[in-house]
């Protein structure tokens, strides 16, 4: 595996900024880009840690659309009525 650096996000704004650098790749709630970064799979320069940030887990769902969060469980997305 190769080293990279890790930055944790505090908000949406600085993953967003984080992000844009090349290499760069997102790890959130269930990923599995550190077992693919062992296998040699992903080679992230820099690993940007979302796990942390406010709101990414909502569930909005409307009429013509549902906007599932990047933290959202599965199992809160599965029990939501609104989904169902």
């Amino acid at each position: 595996m190769r080293d990279f650096s890790y930055f944790r996000a505090d908000s949406i704004e600085a993953a967003r900024n984080a992000a844009a650098l090349p290499g760069a790749m997102l790890l959130a709630g269930g990923t599995t880009l550190i077992d693919l970064a062992k296998c040699g799979v992903a080679e992230p320069s820099t690993v940007i840690d979302i796990s942390h940030i406010e709101g990414l887990n909502a569930i909005d769902v409307t009429a013509d659309r549902a906007v599932i969060g990047a933290l959202a469980r599965m199992s809160h997305v599965a029990d939501n009525p609104h989904v169902k």
